[in-house]
């Protein structure tokens, strides 16, 4: 059954899984997005590649999930940014400077290469790991030594096929153990097919709710 919201124990406190693409933490306000890739159409327009502009989607969707959950904080699990400084930084710190007062912290990832200065001008701070209530938040993570942790990194998706050799490939939350890994929350991402593991989890998102499976794969 789908649903707009998935509740799931993780470590000693509950979190909600959004078919945003997103994930809220309730009893420290926090709310969780990974690899948005801010500037990433710019970037591949500066180097040849005939896109059209993006729309502001990624910004709207935050928007919408600030203004539905209120947080304190907002963590970004690596890749908030696409490439080196362009547009998309004077954008985001425009965006930034009308939230002012929700905290916001980087877990870097491998595509957030610009200068340590600029974090300052976006008022974002940024942490190779971030811990905070028992959980670890990070980009990309091989193995949780059974610390509950969050990562991103991987742009999870699961292939699904119907009985007419119809296939469709949809964003996934992906849990093995402790270790979670969230959908890429950018709208210009691609996805990368995850093969499930005996125990693992797989959260299905769709643009009406989330369905959940547990075992090897859903087919």
């Amino acid at each position: 059954m789908l649903s707009e919201t998935v509740t799931l124990q993780f470590g000693d406190q509950p979190l909600l899984l959004l078919k945003e693409k997103a994930l809220f933490l309730p009893l420290s306000n926090t709310l969780v997005l990974a690899d948005v890739h801010l500037g990433k159409i710019e970037h591949l327009r500066k180097n040849g590649f005939a896109l059209p502009f993006a729309v502001r989607k990624d910004y709207l969707a935050m928007n919408t999930l600030i203004e539905r959950h209120q947080p304190e904080k907002i963590v970004f699990l690596g890749d908030l940014f696409h490439s080196r400084p362009n547009q998309s930084v004077k954008d985001f710190i425009q965006w930034r400077t009308a939230h002012a007062s929700v905290q916001m912290i980087l877990a870097e990832g491998n595509h957030d290469r610009f200068h340590k200065t600029l974090a300052q001008h976006c008022d974002i701070h940024i942490h190779p790991v971030y811990l905070d209530n028992g959980i670890r938040f990070l980009h990309d993570c091989a193995d949780s030594h059974g610390q509950p942790t969050l990562s991103g990194h991987l742009h999870p998706g699961v292939q699904l096929r119907g009985a007419g050799k119809q296939q469709l490939i949809l964003p996934c939350f992906y849990q093995h153990k402790n270790h979670l890994i969230l959908p890429a929350f950018g709208q210009s991402t691609g996805l990368s097919v995850l093969q499930p593991v005996q125990g693992s989890s797989i959260h299905i998102i769709t643009e009406e709710g989330i369905e959940s499976f547990d075992g090897i794969s859903k087919s």
